[in-house]
């Protein structure tokens, strides 16, 4: 009988140590509730494949099919991404971080939007954007800095001109890779080897943002000139023939 009873004493005992434990530890594990899939800031979006694709700070990728309903992504990374292109083959994600190791950049790569790859590089600053063509994907950091790669594995480091200014922006179109930065920056290329420079002396602009469609560059920036219209083919043969429309 006194064994049944210290038996007993003992399972009502572990009973009641593990209820309270569990009662304890509620804020050990957390989970994300609103807003949903995240609320991380995000910084750009890309689509290819079917999918669009969103990234920003702490590693945070999101997807979507229709643009409505997203899906949070496992990156691998709690890394700030910046930056992201599609390549006809893969998703390529850029940044740099995390936030207690600012002077890392990161490259993320993906065929599938799901499962991602992190590339280590030896850039001593965070990676500002990417941007696709010509089978080739192109990594900026903003300084003279780039990173070129075919096949989203083998990335090679190549130096752009000397220049006082950062790289804010890239775009591609009609073979020619364009690279757009402050104070009226612009250079361009065929090869990603060889560089022309056709900044703008007489405006003071800080390009953020371009892209290229119908045979024409389009940049964008501050300081009152709100677009900038480059034609392709004078680009690539450096005679740029630049229209401003100053908006007040």
């Amino acid at each position: 009988m006194r064994f049944v009873q210290c038996t007993i004493m003992v399972l009502w005992a572990c009973a009641v140590w593990l209820l309270a434990d569990l009662q304890a530890n509620p804020l050990d594990h957390w989970y994300w509730r609103n807003p949903l899939p995240q609320g991380n800031f995000l910084h750009d979006v890309g689509y290819g494949g079917g999918v669009f694709v969103a990234v920003g700070d702490y590693g945070t990728i999101i997807t979507s099919t229709n643009g409505l309903d997203w899906t949070l992504q496992a990156s691998k990374t709690e890394a700030s991404l910046l930056g992201i292109t599609y390549d006809a083959a893969r998703f390529v994600a850029v940044g740099g971080g995390p936030p207690w190791q600012p002077r890392n950049g990161s490259i993320l790569t993906s065929t599938n939007a799901v499962d991602w790859t992190v590339h280590d590089t030896d850039n001593t600053t965070w990676l500002r954007g990417a941007t696709s063509g010509g089978g080739r994907s192109v990594v900026f950091a903003g300084n003279e800095e780039i990173y070129i790669c075919s096949d989203g594995q083998d990335w090679q480091r190549r130096v752009l001109p000397s220049q006082a200014v950062p790289i804010m922006t890239m775009a591609y179109g009609n073979g020619v890779f364009a690279a757009f930065g402050e104070n009226g920056l612009i250079l361009t290329s065929t090869d990603l080897d060889q560089w022309n420079n056709h900044s703008l002396a007489d405006v003071q602009v800080k390009f953020l943002a371009a892209t290229y469609a119908a045979g024409t560059f389009v940049a964008v920036g501050r300081n009152a000139i709100k677009r900038s219209l480059v034609d392709a083919s004078s680009l690539a043969t450096g005679r740029p023939t630049p229209e401003h429309r100053k908006r007040r």
